[in-house]
């Protein structure tokens, strides 16, 4: 399977392209969570239960930001 795809890592133009891909991604997770009201963003990340209920409103102020970034 590694000979298949390992090619693929020695494109400069793949590098770039996934690179753009993820760019993309983060972009447009944190253009979405600004235009939501910050009681919602709170919301949604409390739904994933992973952090204490102190940084959840740290993190639903930041999270955004660092994501456009």
């Amino acid at each position: 399977m590694l000979r298949r795809w390992g090619h693929l890592c020695t494109l400069p133009w793949v590098a770039v392209l996934l690179r753009v891909l993820v760019g993309g991604v983060f972009v447009f997770a944190g253009f979405s969570k600004l235009l939501l009201p910050h009681a919602e963003v709170i919301e949604h990340i409390q739904q994933y239960q992973v952090l204490p209920g102190w940084l959840v409103s740290i993190t639903a102020t930041f999270l955004p930001w660092i994501e456009v970034w």
